[in-house]
């Protein structure tokens, strides 16, 4: 079977910064989309708009966008790109009767509005209006493009989806058509029942970070809401849907400074992480498990040892320990270098001032949930 991944980066990363899921992995190949405000995406961009791609402008251009998110010309960028090349290698693996074992991720903006407008878009080739859908009512099409059947296996994975200045369920992004109202259930329910119908295991993975200072930086509202429904109907209609939450700053599971890799040092791996050559459990090595598709022995081993770890550490994050230090100083808003004022959405409360006020009842607990992240879960 072959494996094939396709990434879509948060803002202002690039490929290069994402080469521990793909560089020395079982891939076949990796079709990697650079996060919007990167140099590559804006030179793209402007190339499609026929505008200047060199100094001033180039540089607003980036600048914007790494401020207020996607512009139509960015999905039509990323969806280009995918659409060359991943639809006809899965063309030439049908024509060869290969079957595939696929997976779709992204991480903040790339899972915000990346995933979702190119999940939207692969819906729309089976020619169903997402806008209108009502899925409980009318059976979804079953699909005809044949290049697709190769799937046998598919992880959709979100990391710590954030869409950047969120008012509701309103943003700054440009979401190519998809409408506000689309809920993520429904979505892939018909992608299950279309043009993923003989897939045998279809996963979902929504992997949030525990804590983000950044107020502007609150977990995407329609990922929220799909999590909320996978557990009010127990997983019926995504069959396999999981929540998991790890990480005490937006970017832990994609970069190791902000992992803050100090709080894992003693995690022991376990002989699947051996095999990978993964040195501990930590919120990046999750991410690679879950990525790389871990047995589901080794991912619970993983995320029990991590929220086990974070949970006690919150605990004790007034305590005069190095490792309580550090989480006080990295979940503050001026631990993040730049223009510190609410336009940009750099403004919110620590996780310090926050464990002063919330409840100590276990049962009251399981319920707090700060910038749409549940703290204690």
């Amino acid at each position: 079977m072959k494996k094939l991944l396709v990434w879509f980066c948060g803002t202002g990363t690039q490929t290069k910064d994402m080469e521990f899921l793909y560089t020395n992995s079982e891939f076949d190949k990796s079709y990697i989309i650079d996060g919007v405000g990167t140099k590559t995406m804006t030179h793209r961009e402007n190339t499609l708009k026929e505008s200047e791609t060199w100094g001033l402008k180039s540089w607003v251009n980036s600048t914007r966008n790494l401020v207020f998110g996607y512009t139509e010309e960015t999905t039509i960028v990323g969806i280009d790109t995918l659409i060359d090349t991943l639809v006809s290698d899965l063309e030439r693996l049908a024509t060869s009767k290969e079957q595939v074992d696929l997976v779709i991720g992204g991480h903040s903006r790339g899972a915000a509005v990346g995933l979702v407008t190119f999940l939207a878009s692969l819906n729309e080739q089976v020619t169903f209006d997402i806008k209108s859908a009502n899925v409980s009512d009318k059976e979804c099409p079953q699909s005809e493009e044949s290049s697709w059947r190769v799937v046998k296996s598919l992880r959709i994975i979100a990391a710590d989806p954030v869409s950047g200045r969120q008012i509701d369920s309103e943003d700054t992004n440009d979401m190519f058509g998809v409408s506000p109202d689309m809920k993520l259930d429904d979505l892939l329910l018909c992608l299950r029942h279309s043009l993923f119908s003989q897939v045998e295991q279809f996963q979902v993975y929504i992997y949030s970070a525990r804590f983000e200072v950044r107020n502007a930086f609150r977990f995407d509202s329609r990922w929220f809401d799909f999590v909320d429904k996978i557990k009010e109907d127990n997983q019926s209609k995504i069959v396999d849907a999981h929540l998991l939450i790890g990480g005490f700053r937006h970017s832990a599971m994609v970069s190791q400074s902000d992992e803050l890799t100090e709080l894992y040092d003693d995690l022991e791996p376990d002989l699947f992480m051996n095999d990978l050559n993964i040195q501990k459990a930590s919120p990046i090595s999750l991410l690679y498990c879950l990525v790389l598709g871990a047995d589901e022995a080794s991912i619970e081993h993983i995320y029990t040892q991590l929220r086990n770890r974070e949970l006690l550490i919150i605990d004790n994050i007034n305590d005069d320990s190095a490792i309580s230090k550090l989480l006080m100083e990295k979940t503050k808003t001026s631990s993040y270098k730049y223009f510190n004022f609410d336009y940009f959405g750099f403004f919110g409360k620590s996780l310090s001032e926050y464990m002063k006020e919330l409840p100590t009842a276990v049962n009251e607990k399981a319920n707090v949930f700060i910038n749409n992240r549940y703290l204690f879960r």
